[in-house]
């Protein structure tokens, strides 16, 4: 629910200093050198293959820190660090744009994504019963809700969406 453990100020004032972040693109470039490895202008933080996430290395003192991209914007468009999870609205972990962020708690956070991958329809929230009729199911914090069975996907789909919406917002 909470996002990480803000980082020591220290770290915060590099940020601030040497790294420029773009709110319209979500790209972060230098500002200034930091040290011969780095240009202005050039880009900064790398993706992280497993989890799909920007991150941003900063080493001071031979003490070295990893912040994700959508903390770091956060913390360079608003002045201050996220005491929240920052969602990505459209799903890509890589887009940082101010306008695709978002600020959510562990429910809302976790019904923003995809069908899972073991979801036979690929239809997020909806399955098909032995009946061959179909149900959707929601998940919020603790709790969850099933729709009545419906004659089509597309019914159980259009229940799911307009519940989601009711209970997470856009």
């Amino acid at each position: 629910m909470v996002a990480k453990k803000r980082p020591e100020q220290e770290f915060l004032d590099f940020l601030d200093k040497y790294v420029r972040y773009h709110p319209t693109t979500g790209e972060f470039t230098w500002r200034k050198r930091a040290s011969n490895n780095t240009h202005v202008g050039s880009y900064v933080g790398t993706i992280d293959p497993k989890t799909e996430y920007l991150r941003i290395k900063i080493t001071l003192r031979k003490k070295s820190i990893r912040i994700q991209g959508q903390n770091a914007a956060w913390y360079l468009y608003y002045g201050e660090w996220p005491e929240f999870i920052i969602d990505h609205r459209d799903l890509d972990r890589s887009h940082n744009a101010i306008e695709n962020l978002r600020a959510a708690d562990n429910s809302k956070n976790g019904a923003n994504r995809l069908a899972s991958s073991n979801n036979l329809l690929g239809i997020k929230g909806v399955r098909q019963e032995k009946s061959g009729k179909f149900r959707a199911r929601i998940d919020y914090g603790r709790s969850y809700e099933f729709s009545r069975l419906y004659e089509t996907a597309e019914e159980a789909t259009a229940w799911y969406r307009k519940r989601a919406k009711a209970i997470f917002g856009k």
